[in-house]
């Protein structure tokens, strides 16, 4: 099941940046085309980041794993919190991703500068995610995947401004035009 999720990453990326698209240019004609271009252009940045964060992922599963086998159970929130954590950073460094070409760790630090000015848009990253996992227990497998392309909707629609505001403060264009 790994490699599948290995795979999943770039896919998941593509969609993000073809859900951009629509919200940006209304123009949804050649929308298979556009998402196949995006899976070949993320398909290596988007892979990178997504081997890091399932690498985490599972250390960080395994620990609350062990921790609920052992004596003091209530350490494992800590290991949730944690992967909360590690959500609201990938869906923001997943969306600089496509739109931008930073290092990884400049994307991770402009995301901890973003949690920081505007911790609403974590409030709002987490309630949708949780949204989507409960209603995930109460569907079939197929539905799955029309819920995934709505809270990357949601996700893409509340998080616009998070890529003006990267545009502005960390790209060359954005600096120019702001200071005229």
């Amino acid at each position: 099941m790994t490699p599948l999720f290995f795979l999943a990453v770039p896919a998941l990326s593509a969609l993000s940046s073809s859900t951009i698209y629509i919200l940006e240019s209304q123009d949804v004609k050649h929308l298979g085309i556009y998402f196949w271009k995006q899976y070949r252009k993320l398909f290596l940045d988007a892979l990178k980041i997504g081997i890091l964060v399932i690498l985490a992922a599972s250390i960080i599963l395994i620990d609350i794993a062990s921790m609920q086998k052992s004596s003091t159970p209530i350490f494992s929130w800590f290991f949730i919190l944690l992967l909360l954590v590690l959500l609201v950073f990938t869906v923001f460094v997943g969306l600089i991703n496509i739109k931008f070409r930073f290092r990884i760790r400049d994307m991770f630090k402009i995301s901890l500068v973003w949690t920081m000015a505007f911790p609403s848009s974590v409030i709002k990253v987490i309630i949708l995610s949780l949204g989507l996992l409960g209603i995930m227990f109460f569907v079939s497998g197929f539905l799955i995947f029309v819920l995934t392309s709505t809270y990357i909707y949601f996700i893409c629609h509340e998080l616009s401004k998070m890529l003006d505001w990267v545009w502005k403060n960390y790209t060359q264009e954005g600096k120019s035009n702001t200071e005229v």
